[in-house]
């Protein structure tokens, strides 16, 4: 499991799910604007489920224009098992 520009996470599980996104929205993005993006692991978790175990990776991403001023906000949950 991973994003683009983050180390993979390795694991011995061979399923993974889209858990889900949850976002958030600052400001709007104008005409012109140069618009980045940084993404970070924002939690790693294990569980046990009556299937067996599942990890959840939340992936935090958060966009900024060249002014540095941050437009949203995008936390995605993949689930290994």
């Amino acid at each position: 499991a991973g994003n683009p520009g983050l180390p993979k996470v390795e694991l011995p599980l061979k399923r993974l799910l889209n858990g889900g996104y949850a976002c958030e929205f600052f400001a709007l993005a104008q005409v012109g604007d140069l618009v980045s993006r940084q993404a970070r692991y924002s939690g790693i978790s294990e569980r046990e489920s009556s299937s067996g175990p599942m990890v959840f990776i939340d992936t935090e991403t958060t966009y900024t224009n060249q002014h540095g001023v941050t437009l949203m906000r995008v936390v995605q949950t993949t689930i290994a098992r």
